[in-house]
């Protein structure tokens, strides 16, 4: 009787008692897993969810550097026209002023220097505030134009390589009608040499005033005057351009770039050729 109730106890709660049962240990296994997959899934919307928020800063970032960059373009852009009007208007307004300006032969007078004439840097005046830059005949044209109405002596000198940077046919043609028939007043360097040095040697000389930009800095040690700034001011006058119109503040003649380059050089020579006739020659010696 005994052993019968021992074997139905054992048979009742043996598989409890020796440990879980196959379906509890896949039981385990499945919420182990199940687990596992709930922590993959957050971790990776975590990773989904930092992934959008860099990329909306990014986006943010992107579109701010962007519109500032459109805004200080524009600042820059309008700074700069702001400037350039400014510019034109204090041109107009001194183009304006030398319409009452005394004239320029009686503004060399106001120098401070004996002067009866101007020796015109070729080369310099054609190209203007560009150096390098494609030579314009026009602008000397312009220029010699207004000293001749003034009645100033004048002569122009040029570099060897004024003619062959010439761009247009009217220009070329001028230019030789020039050298041949004005060479009392138009003088071509020869070639390898600087028209610096005959532009100086005329100054020094003759006491004209030389019309130019440049500071002939490397010549200081052969004329002592161009280093003292009160006498290089006195001796040398620049020029400013302005589009079509060239100002010489200090002689107070402005100059509009002639609209037709032949006939502005065959009044200049009219005129030249008068003079050599009458017997007062644009330029001594």
């Amino acid at each position: 009787m005994a052993a019968v109730i021992l074997t139905t106890l054992a048979l009742s709660f043996g598989p409890t008692a020796c440990g879980p049962s196959a379906e509890e240990l896949r039981m385990r296994e499945m919420q182990a897993e199940l687990d596992q997959a709930k922590r993959a899934a957050a971790a990776q919307r975590e990773r989904a969810e930092s992934a959008e928020q860099w990329f909306r800063w990014t986006l943010i970032f992107a579109m701010f550097s962007t519109g500032a960059l459109v805004i200080y373009a524009w600042i820059r852009s309008d700074g700069e026209s702001g400037q350039q009007t400014d510019r034109s208007c204090q041109f107009a307004q001194r183009a304006l002023d030398f319409e009452d300006a005394i004239p320029a032969q009686a503004a060399m007078s106001h120098t401070g220097f004996e002067s009866e004439g101007v020796v015109i840097d070729g080369m310099n005046l054609a190209c203007g505030q560009e150096p390098g830059r494609n030579p314009k005949l026009g602008r000397i044209l312009a220029v010699v134009e207004e000293v001749q109405r003034a009645e100033i002596p004048f002569v122009v000198y040029f570099d060897a390589s004024m003619g062959p940077n010439l761009k247009s046919s009217d220009e070329k043609k001028a230019y030789e009608r020039l050298l041949e028939r004005g060479s009392d007043c138009f003088k071509k360097v020869p070639s390898g040499e600087r028209a610096d040095n005959f532009i100086l040697d005329r100054v020094e000389r003759t006491g004209w005033l030389a019309i130019s930009n440049d500071r002939f800095r490397d010549h200081a040690s052969q004329y002592s005057w161009i280093e003292d700034n009160a006498q290089f001011g006195q001796r040398r006058f620049g020029f400013e351009i302005e589009r079509d119109l060239v100002i010489i503040p200090r002689l107070n003649v402005r100059a509009k770039v002639p609209g037709d380059i032949l006939q502005s050089a065959d009044r200049i020579l009219q005129q030249c050729e008068a003079k050599s006739s009458a017997g007062t020659r644009g330029s001594p010696e």
